[in-house]
């Protein structure tokens, strides 16, 4: 079985709702989800009969992919730089930077663990147990779990009129995964890009 799997990039969507309390500082709460992916390799060393020196109880290589399901819950405090010094200077106030912190939880769910034995053999589904006539006999527990992380981010605000902003920036998450027996901690790498919508 393979030592080390590791995650693909994937895309995360969600919503995010903003209270300011002024021009400059507010807070706020998002919730995003993301379908992670993880591949990994492994072997299968078969045995029989080969004529080519070396080959007789060859390796093969085949591939293994985990998914799972992720809700996070962002809740932190924004904070916009530098309005005043712009303004002091008769500068454009329209791009300006801006930092988030705050603390998030991560709701995480089992999806798919799938092999694959060649191009010509279906992707063996790993949750579900067969006896030896092929019959599936039972299925694995789904696994889930919760853990709570921090976050931190900067990037740029961009002003379109008076009721839309667009934030472009980037975010260092520490987040607790938890799935089964698993309880790993780690930085997460987001970039982010966010539509909002001001209603006063």
């Amino acid at each position: 079985m393979p030592g080390t799997m590791r995650y693909s990039p994937s895309f995360m969507v969600g919503g995010h709702l903003r209270y300011m309390f002024n021009a400059d500082f507010g807070v706020f709460a998002e919730i995003n989800v993301t379908n992670p992916v993880t591949v990994g390799e492994f072997t299968i060393q078969t045995f029989g009969s080969s004529n080519v020196p070396g080959q007789q109880n060859p390796l093969q290589r085949f591939q293994i992919r985990g998914e799972e399901q992720r809700q996070i819950i962002n809740l932190g405090a924004h904070q916009v730089i530098g309005r005043k010094a712009m303004e002091r200077t008769g500068k454009s106030t329209t791009i300006l930077p801006y930092v988030d912190v705050g603390v998030n939880t991560t709701f995480v769910k089992f999806d798919e663990n799938f092999i694959s034995l060649g191009e010509f053999i279906q992707p063996v589904d790993l949750t579900i147990f067969f006896n030896q006539l092929g019959i599936p006999q039972d299925e694995a527990r789904i696994l889930t779990g919760v853990g709570l992380g921090a976050f931190g981010g900067a990037g740029g605000q961009i002003q379109l009129g008076n009721k839309f902003t667009i934030d472009i920036g980037y975010i260092a998450s520490f987040e607790q995964i938890k799935l089964g027996e698993m309880n790993e901690r780690n930085f997460q790498h987001i970039f982010v890009l966010k539509a909002i919508y001001l209603t006063f």
